[in-house]
């Protein structure tokens, strides 16, 4: 992305570090004994894959098709 100088980088950027927050937290949820239902966490990566992968990344590959 940053070779092509693909212009959302930085929100692309926001977003991963955004996920890996949330993820990381229910990780330490789970290591403190909190009760976190699988389902909530399905939940969130459902909700990532759907918006962001079928989303965001596919303006990626639109402005990768185009010369550059």
């Amino acid at each position: 992305m940053e070779k092509i100088k693909f212009p959302l980088l930085n929100d692309q950027k926001k977003m991963h570090k955004d996920i890996i927050a949330i993820l990381t937290q229910y990780k330490a949820d789970i290591a403190n004994n909190k009760n976190i239902l699988s389902l909530t966490i399905t939940t969130e990566l459902k909700k990532w894959f759907k918006e962001h992968m079928l989303v965001e990344d596919m303006k990626y590959a639109e402005y990768f098709k185009k010369p550059h």
